[in-house]
């Protein structure tokens, strides 16, 4: 059976405080799965789920949720007005590099924020720097820039239009023989 939850605005307003103080991570998830069904749904304004998002993830630390609330984060963009999106790329851009900045290299959420991060760059300081980690076996730290993560930076460097995409695909080509 199908239930369609909906919140109404109190419950709404309490989980704008409150939803990063929720400590069981199936609950949080459920929260997570029902704000965003009404923002596809169009129960809930997709740039009102991003600033929602954006106070709450910001103190998450179980990785499943971060991961959910991050890829909702994300897929909002296909909600919101052209003249609203630019704005909000730009703002969960910086998010997720502050995110992805301040945890520590050893725990294996800074793997899934460098995924999430480099799939929301699209600014040109922010490409800029991402180009840069191709010269740089490790970036803040002791977070390797390995053969795999090397290949997801020059994947959105393309996607991204870089107009040396063609040389660093035949680059890193020539680095993995």
């Amino acid at each position: 059976d199908f239930v369609n939850v909906v919140f109404d605005q109190s419950s709404l307003m309490t989980l704008e405080k409150s939803l990063g103080n929720i400590s069981d991570p199936l609950l949080k998830q459920m929260l997570w799965a029902t704000l965003w069904t009404m923002v596809r749904h169009a129960q809930l304004p997709a740039q009102k789920f991003s600033q929602l998002a954006m106070t709450q993830l910001k103190m998450e630390k179980d990785l499943g949720v971060l991961q959910l609330g991050l890829d909702y984060l994300i897929g909002s963009f296909w909600y919101m007005s052209p003249e609203l999106k630019k704005g909000y790329r730009h703002s969960v851009e910086e998010f997720v590099s502050d995110l992805f900045k301040t945890v520590p290299v050893k725990d294996p959420i800074k793997i899934a924020l460098f995924s999430r991060y480099l799939a929301v760059v699209r600014s040109d300081s922010a490409t800029q720097m991402i180009r840069g980690w191709l010269n740089q076996e490790e970036i803040h730290s002791g977070f390797k820039i390995d053969q795999e993560r090397r290949w997801a930076i020059v994947f959105r460097l393309a996607a991204n239009g870089s107009p040396e995409a063609h040389d660093l695909i035949k680059a890193e080509l020539a680095r993995d023989k």
